[in-house]
C-alpha cells in the first residue's frame, strides 16, 4: 500500500493511492470524515478483482463440475450495510462475482443505513452491455432487492449460468427488466420477485426438445407410420420475443412468439424464474420442411395453407414434458383425403362418360 495521507486530526484524506493485493491493482483516492463515526467517499479504479476468491466454495455442490459460487447464493447480509456509511465511484476493468463476469465496468455506490446503492451501473457483459440500477435495503428481517436496466446483445447461456447454475437456452438476447424481491440471498429474492421482464433471443438452441422430431413422431404414430430417424434433442429458433408480469418469481407472458426453420409459434405460459421450468401452451404452424427423414408425410402439408397444431411444454429442460394436439391437423388430412378422392371420382366419371 502506498499513498499520501492529511489529516486534521477530525478528518482524513488518501490520495494517490496505489495498492497491490494478490493479482489487484488499485488506484485512487479516499476521504475519511469523523473518526469518531466515521463515514468515508472514495474514487477507486481497479484493473481486476475476483471477490469469488475470497468466498467459501458452495457447501451444496454435488458435482466437481458445478461452479463453486453463482450469483444465485449471495448473501443480502444486513451488518455491513448498517456498520458503513460511504459513497463514491469505482470502475474495474474485470470483475468476477458470484460466478459472473463483468468488463469495463462503471458504478456510482452508496453504502449506509442498512441500504446499498449501485446506480446507475454500465458494464460490458457475455459480449454485450448492461445498464442500470440495483438496491439492496437490509434493514428488515430479510433484504429486499431491486434490479432495473437494460442488457443487449448478451450471451444467453453463461449468463444463465453464472447466474443459476445451468442454462438450456442459446444464443443472444436482449432483456428489459425490473424487479423487486425479497430474501436472504439472490435466489430467494428471485423466488419471490414481482415487475416487469421483456426478452429477445435470437438465433440459438433450445437443448432438450426437438419439436420438428416430436410433431413427426406424433403424426406417424396416429397415421401408423414407421418412426422418423432418431434426431438431436435440440430445436434451433431464430427468435424468441416474451413480454412478461413477474409475480412471486414467475415471469407470466400472454404475448410469447418464436419462429424457427420450419415452425411458427405464438402462445402464452409462464417460467419459474431461479430454476427455469416451464408451464407453456402453443399453437404453431408449420412453415418448412421438417429436415428429419421419415417426415416426408408430414412435410406433404406445406404444399397447402400452414396447419396449426397446439401444444404445452410443462418441467424444466431437458426433462420437459410435451403434450400436443394434433387432432385439427389429423381432421383436416383427412377432409383433404375424402375431398380428394370425390374429386378423382367424378373425373373418372366424367372421363368414361366422354369415352363410351
Amino acid at each position: 500500500v502506498a499513498a499520501s495521507f492529511d489529516t486534521t486530526g477530525v478528518n482524513g484524506e488518501f490520495r494517490d493511492i496505489a495498492i497491490e493485493l494478490d493479482d489487484s491493482r488499485i488506484t485512487g483516492e479516499l476521504s475519511v470524515f469523523n473518526f469518531d463515526d466515521p463515514s468515508y467517499r472514495f474514487l477507486l479504479r481497479a484493473d481486476r478483482i475476483d471477490v469469488d476468491r475470497y468466498l467459501p466454495p458452495r457447501a451444496d455442490a454435488e458435482a466437481a463440475d458445478e461452479p463453486d459460487r453463482v450469483l444465485g447464493d449471495m448473501g443480502l447480509a444486513s451488518e455491513p450495510l448498517t456498520a458503513t456509511v460511504a459513497s463514491g465511484t469505482a470502475s474495474i476493468g474485470q470483475l468476477t462475482i458470484g460466478g459472473m463476469e463483468f468488463s469495463q465496468l462503471s458504478a456510482e455506490l452508496a453504502f449506509g443505513g442498512g441500504v446499498a446503492s449501485i446506480n446507475p451501473v454500465r458494464t460490458e457483459l457475455y459480449g454485450g452491455s448492461f445498464s442500470g440500477g440495483l438496491t439492496v435495503d437490509a434493514t428488515g428481517e430479510s433484504g429486499v432487492v431491486r434490479l432495473t436496466g437494460n442488457a443487449d446483445k448478451v450471451a444467453i447461456e453463461p449468463l444463465l449460468t453464472a447466474m443459476l447454475g445451468s442454462s438450456n437456452i442459446r444464443g443472444t438476447g436482449d432483456v428489459s427488466l425490473d424487479l423487486t424481491g425479497q430474501g436472504d440471498t439472490i435466489n430467494e429474492a428471485l423466488q419471490s420477485a414481482a415487475g416487469n421482464l421483456s426478452v429477445l433471443f435470437r438465433d440459438g438452441e433450445l437443448e432438450g426438445i426437438n419439436l420438428g422430431y416430436e410433431l413427426c413422431e406424433e403424426v406417424n404414430r396416429q397415421r401408423r407410420l414407421p418412426a422418423p430417424a432418431s434426431a438431436p434433442d435440440v430445436t434451433a429458433y431464430s427468435v424468441i420475443r416474451a413480454s412478461a408480469t413477474v409475480a412471486e418469481g414467475i415471469a407470466s407472458s400472454p404475448d410469447i412468439s418464436a419462429s424457427t426453420g420450419y415452425l411458427e409459434l405464438t402462445g402464452r405460459g409462464g417460467i419459474r424464474l431461479v430454476d427455469q421450468w416451464l408451464d407453456t401452451e402453443f399453437r404453431m404452424r408449420l412453415t418448412g420442411p421438417v429436415r428429419i427423414s421419415g417426415c416426408e408425410d408430414l412435410n406433404a402439408t406445406i404444399e397447402d395453407d400452414p396447419i396449426p397444431v397446439n401444444f404445452t411444454l410443462e418441467g424444466r429442460l431437458p426433462d420437459v414434458d410435451i403434450g400436443l394436439d394434433i387432432n385439427q391437423l389429423l381432421q383436416d388430412w383427412a377432409r383433404r383425403e375424402i375431398q380428394q378422392r370425390a374429386e378423382q371420382e367424378v373425373r373418372d366419371a366424367i372421363l368414361d362418360r366422354l369415352l363410351n
